[in-house]
């Protein structure tokens, strides 16, 4: 058993070696640097077995031993020529990377072969990397599920896994070595510069979290109280002001998280009959921006706006704090259950084809059920959850991963397992200072706009 083990494995490094090799050739003929190194090496044994040549050459020995010395140290300048391209076509951190996948993890498929490590590039931040794994038949899936397990191991923060084209393949986006969670990330008015649609959610270990807007239009922001939804509301209610977004804030407990300077640049609902009127008319804004894009031949609001850079479309956002206490019909009158059907009907219609028109919800609630929520909400909408238990946890995003691994007020997991702590502000403060600033609405189209061609004058000037 063990010679067959051992047979086994010297099979599998044999076609690892083949592989580096093939990749090492292929890096020498395309990137500069390592062709530099290839000739170099190439040079030197060429200048080397000359030297020694001339030297056996003087040396009193037979004509034919003299043959068989000038082709035998062929022999070690060709190993080592073969050696030096397989190290260029290895990947840094190989053999370590590999004894962990092999003897800790015990990724193994069924012919004794880990997934081997084909790729390692530093992605353009300079702070993340893009490994390829050749996945040997181990299912894609597996690779997601112990996640965990290749952080722990490897000492590295994995930002996202995904699956290669061919299927054969795995990429992971990660960062070495990414430190202790943060538990409290300062607001900067500096993340509101990534575009016009993003809006900041929170960093990761390695990275600034962004809400795209034209990705991901809608959320459902879920947890126990004292989670953070309302500061994580807060935040992207803070965002979408300062960019010009036309806003519609509900809040079933009064307002009384938000001041008057909230009410200056949102409109505050606090009851039902208030939120279904509001609906009602997003419903019909709904149909005519979809009208609007149809007449002008557009298939969205941001390719609308930079068609129509005079008079853009504002992006419209609707958010809901505690909608569970809105949607929950424990104790009402049949008419007061009619409202809430038809608060949901209209809920549902934004969810299903606000993206294209620019019209978004954002939801919290202590428990989205779906006695509470329906289906079409939640199927249109990304999920996200902070504190919580596994029961909550599992019912929003499908494990219970957010119940074991969220530690902090403001930490939130979505359905894809991305982790991020939430900014903190005091961001009535923040309003009111912006306001007094004259800077509500400096982030809209036009400024991103002004902005970029004032960078395309620097850069032509330059």
């Amino acid at each position: 058993m063990n010679r067959n083990r051992f047979i086994q494995y010297r099979t599998n490094q044999g076609k690892y070696m083949l592989r580096f090799f093939a990749y090492g050739l292929r890096r020498i003929f395309t990137e500069f640097r390592y062709a530099g190194i290839a000739f170099g090496l190439a040079a030197l044994e060429i200048i080397a077995y000359l030297m020694i040549c001339n030297a056996i050459d003087g040396m009193a020995l037979w004509p034919l031993i003299i043959q068989v010395y000038k082709r035998v140290i062929l022999v070690p300048l060709a190993v080592l020529f073969l050696f030096a391209v397989t190290e260029i076509g290895r990947p840094r951190g190989f053999r370590r990377i590999m004894r962990e996948m092999e003897k800790i993890l015990r990724i193994l498929n069924g012919d004794n072969e880990a997934p081997v490590l084909i790729s390692r590039k530093k992605n353009q931040d300079g702070k993340t990397e893009h490994w390829i794994f050749d996945s040997y038949g181990l299912p894609y899936s597996e690779f997601k599920n112990l996640k965990k397990k290749i952080e722990s191991a490897l000492d590295i923060g994995i930002i996202r896994i995904t699956e290669g084209r061919d299927g054969h393949k795995v990429e992971i986006d990660l960062a070495v070595h990414p430190g202790p969670w943060p538990q409290k990330v300062p607001w900067d008015d500096k993340n509101l510069a990534a575009g016009y649609s993003k809006l900041p959610l929170g960093v990761s270990r390695y990275e600034t979290v962004f809400l795209d807007l034209s990705v991901t239009p809608h959320t459902i922001i879920n947890g126990r109280t004292g989670s953070g939804k309302t500061i994580a509301m807060k935040s992207l209610c803070y965002g979408a002001i300062m960019k010009g977004y036309e806003v519609y804030l509900v809040d079933f407990k009064g307002g009384v998280d938000y001041g008057p300077v909230w009410e200056n640049h949102t409109r505050l609902i606090c009851n039902n009959d208030q939120f279904i009127a509001v609906i009602q008319n997003l419903c019909n804004e709904l149909t005519v921006r979809l009208g609007q894009l149809r007449k002008f031949g557009e298939i969205n609001i941001d390719a609308y706006n930079k068609a129509n850079q005079v008079a853009p479309m504002k992006r419209i956002m609707l958010f809901v704090d505690e909608l569970g206490e809105c949607l929950d019909k424990s104790g009402m009158t049949k008419a007061q259950k009619e409202t809430v059907d038809q608060i949901t009907q209209g809920l549902s219609t934004l969810c299903r084809l606000g993206r294209a028109a620019g019209i978004s919800c954002i939801l919290s609630t202590q428990r989205g059920s779906a006695d509470l929520i329906s289906g079409q909400i939640r199927n249109n909408t990304l999920e996200m959850v902070g504190l919580c238990d596994e029961n909550l946890s599992l019912l929003t995003i499908g494990n219970t991963d957010a119940a074991n691994e969220i530690n902090y007020p403001g930490q939130f997991m979505d359905e894809n397992r991305n982790m991020f702590q939430g900014f903190f502000a005091d961001y009535t403060a923040l309003l009111r200072k912006r306001e007094e600033e004259g800077r509500i609405g400096t982030y809209s189209p036009q400024a991103f706009r002004l902005a970029s061609k004032k960078r395309k004058e620097e850069s032509s000037h330059g």
